[in-house]
């Protein structure tokens, strides 16, 4: 099995039609499937079923199939790591990210790590970790930046480094009504509609134990930090958020903390949580995406005044 019949069984795997593959490769139909039966051969086993709705994998070809993923993409690492052994001046960066906070330590450090003399190519995949994790075992991304997982929940073949703690608050607009002057109660809460960040459901359900029946307003979820930052400046909702999604806000003074200390210790019902770097554990990271990690690691120690200013570049 070289590589060349690799590249061919991925691209009828992933098109499901010898004639779309054929034409991506640049290829006569005949000759894929050719390619395709002679490494079915070799194997010894049927790897694709051919139907009239088009192709699929069989289980022997979806067990081939992911570790073909594996080859191809530790072979684009080789070739972006010969790239970037030169001095740093190219090379490929696979990065997956939630879109959130993360984002923005994420951002500072790519804004490092390019300069003029350096002709990087990095590619950004969002989603949720879980969505993410897959895609880092198949080869497809070099590292995670992102909610660390619990050690006892961490797959196999996979490690985590920690970067910083970010902590869940709660949060109003400037010159929301509950800031007019005086000690907020914790009943206080149950008198306006709750955003909540996606990632902030622990800090809600806490909430809603102490709260009770009392609660009965709306509630919206969202895994877009800007929606519930534009609906929390827009309105009286109060946002449970992670510190970190509103830091800017923050500063500026656009978004204000609630303080209920004297009623709740927030830290205490719901620790703070780790955000870090997850990479897999049995290959190695390709040079350019050590030199990123290096800058993010760097980053997540700066002073966040710093990445404030950075953001509004």
């Amino acid at each position: 099995m070289d590589l060349r019949s690799v590249n061919r069984f991925l691209a009828v795997a992933e098109l499901g039609s010898l004639n779309k593959a054929a034409q991506r490769l640049n290829l006569s139909q005949p000759a894929l499937s050719k390619s395709i039966q002679m490494l079915e051969y070799a194997f010894g086993v049927p790897l694709l079923d051919r139907g009239p709705r088009g192709i699929t994998l069989t289980s022997f070809g979806e067990a081939v199939f992911d570790h073909a993923r594996r080859i191809a993409a530790e072979m684009r690492k080789m070739e972006s790591d010969i790239k970037a052994l030169r001095t740093l001046g190219s090379g490929e960066i696979n990065v997956g990210a939630p879109l959130g906070p993360d984002s923005r330590t994420l951002a500072f450090a790519i804004l490092r790590l390019v300069t003029d003399e350096r002709r990087l190519t990095i590619n950004i995949a969002n989603g949720t970790r879980s969505d993410l994790i897959r895609p880092l075992l198949l080869g497809d991304l070099d590292f995670l930046i992102a909610t660390l997982f619990e050690p006892e929940d961490l797959p196999p073949d996979v490690e985590q480094s920690e970067l910083y703690l970010d902590s869940m608050i709660l949060v109003v607009r400037a010159g929301h009504p509950m800031l007019e002057g005086h000690q907020i109660e914790l009943s206080e809460l149950t008198q306006y509609p709750w955003v909540v960040l996606t990632g902030n459901r622990d800090l809600e359900g806490a909430l809603r134990k102490l709260v009770g029946t009392e609660f009965n307003k709306s509630v919206l979820r969202s895994g877009s930090p800007m929606f519930v930052k534009n609906i929390l400046q827009k309105s009286e909702f109060i946002g449970l958020v992670r510190q970190d999604a509103v830091r800017i806000e923050l500063e500026t003074g656009s978004l204000v903390e609630i303080d209920i200390s004297a009623q709740l210790d927030i830290h205490e019902l719901v620790p703070p949580q780790k955000v870090g770097l997850i990479f897999r554990s049995d290959v190695s990271i390709p040079v350019a995406s050590q030199a990123l990690i290096q800058e993010i690691t760097a980053a997540a120690r700066t002073n966040p005044d710093a990445l404030t200013k950075l953001t509004k570049i």
